[in-house]
Order: structure tokens, then C-alpha cells, then sequence
């Protein structure tokens, strides 16, 4: 029904052109519709910082638990540090792909990332990820106002962008 009604919105906002492209038809779809934890992995693996932080924001304000995207965010970082593994022994082949339930588009996504992040930087990502757990589950203790979710911003930040390059 949500995908019948988005086609229609498109229909009618470019009813005047013969051709849309899928650049055009992603940013009116992103532009109307609520974000959600995919869309911030997609941003953090892409390298898009500003992107990422967005979406966070959003998905704060919408009320989206820290555990679930904590989840979101170390499944891809484990899945990016099997991937840097396969890498460091040679190449990455189909089957890597397969066993990872990573397929097509998001390939790439993968691929952008782990030229942009080293391996000490994964597992810095992913002790950040651990921090987090810890954080919800009251088995560390914390000093500020809403740990949690400056732990998330600060994973999301370091994740999506340039700081350390490939450190």
C-alpha cells in the first residue's frame, strides 16, 4: 500500500517528463519519507557524514530505541571486519559475498567503506559498539545526561567519515 501510494506521488510530481532517473526518483523518495536504521548504515558505509548525522537526528526525534541502531551499525562493522580479513588474504570472492547475505548495490557500499577504513579502525568502531551495549544494558557506568545516545553521534561521526582516514 506505502510503495502504491509513493509510486502515485510520482507519478503525479513528474507527470510532465517522458524519463526520470534513479538519482532524481531516490532523493524525492528520501525527501518524503521517514528514515530509518538501513538508511544510516547506507549513509555511514558510504562515507556520508553530514547524511549520516541527519538521518540520526530523525531517528532520535522519532523515538528509535539506541539498542536497535547500535545493532544496525556493529552488524555492517562485523560484516566489514570479515570483509577486511578475506581482503588481507588476497581478494574478496563471491562466496565471502554470499556467506555475508551481502548482494548487488550494497556491494558497493561495503566496497566504498573499506577503502576508506583500516582495520584498527573497525575494531575501534566495534569497541565503540561494545562500549554502547554496556551502556544500555547498565553495566557501565555513566556520568552524562543521555550516554547512549552521544555514544551513537559519536560512532555515526567516526563510521561515516574521514577522521583517522585509514588508521
Amino acid at each position: 500500500m506505502a510503495a502504491d501510494q509513493e509510486l502515485e506521488k510520482l507519478s503525479i510530481r513528474f507527470a510532465d517528463q517522458s524519463e526520470v532517473d534513479f538519482e532524481t526518483i531516490a532523493a524525492s523518495v528520501s525527501e518524503s519519507s521517514r528514515y530509518s536504521h538501513f538508511l544510516l548504515v547506507d549513509a555511514c558505509l558510504a562515507g556520508k557524514t553530514g547524511r549520516a548525522l541527519k538521518i540520526l537526528h530523525s531517528l532520535e526525534a522519532e523515538g528509535y530505541a539506541t539498542a536497535q541502531l547500535r545493532w544496525a551499525l556493529q552488524n555492517s562493522l562485523q560484516q566489514l571486519d570479515r570483509l577486511k580479513q578475506a581482503q588481507r588474504g588476497g581478494s574478496i570472492g563471491d562466496r565471502i559475498w554470499q556467506e555475508l547475505r551481502i548482494w548487488g548495490a550494497k556491494q558497493g557500499l561495503y566496497q566504498a567503506a573499506l577503502a576508506r577504513l583500516g582495520a584498527s579502525r573497525i575494531e575501534r568502531l566495534l569497541q565503540s559498539c561494545a562500549t554502547l551495549d554496556r551502556l544500555g544494558k547498565g553495566q557501565q557506568d555513566s556520568e552524562l545526561y543521555e550516554q547512549d545516545w552521544l555514544q551513537v553521534k559519536s560512532l555515526v561521526a567516526d563510521f561515516s567519515g574521514n577522521i583517522g582516514n585509514r588508521l
